[in-house]
């Protein structure tokens, strides 16, 4: 999955995001929300075994205009993470495609962990979900 991105603050938050385009990521706004871009920025390229990580500086953090958390209940979690410049040899977008019916489509997610020393991040966890809308998530939540 060569279109995740680990976004880094200054403060030691750590999140992931996936690369939607040339300039912009995707990511959770509870992660992100308490991020200053001025102190944050994107690692690309992890992987890629044995390529050059790209440090990105960010320079806009979006959070979903409706996101909110509630007693650790998020709603809206979406942001998208401005990088400063266009990296336009990306050629690892995040495969979105247009999802036909939300309560039978699937997606994958995965994202980077902290490896202890000597530790190695050959099969990372990747969680197969179902996307469904938001009626039939109220009602089993």
């Amino acid at each position: 999955m060569p279109w995740q991105v680990m976004i880094i603050s200054c403060g030691s938050q750590i999140c992931s995001g996936s690369i939607i385009s040339s300039s912009w990521v995707l990511t959770a706004a509870h992660c992100v929300r308490n991020m200053n871009p001025e102190d944050t920025i994107a690692i690309l390229g992890l992987r890629h075994p044995g390529a050059p990580l790209r440090v990105v500086k960010v320079t806009t953090i979006l959070l979903h205009e409706r996101f909110w958390l509630v007693s650790g209940a998020a709603r809206n979690d979406l942001a998208l993470v401005l990088l400063q410049e266009g990296q336009n040899s990306i050629q690892m977008l995040a495969p979105l495609g247009h999802l036909k019916n939300l309560n039978s489509s699937e997606c994958w997610l995965s994202g980077p962990r902290i490896l202890k020393p000597g530790e190695t991040d050959e099969n990372p966890e990747i969680l197969q979900m179902q996307v469904m809308g938001a009626s039939s998530c109220a009602y089993l939540y």
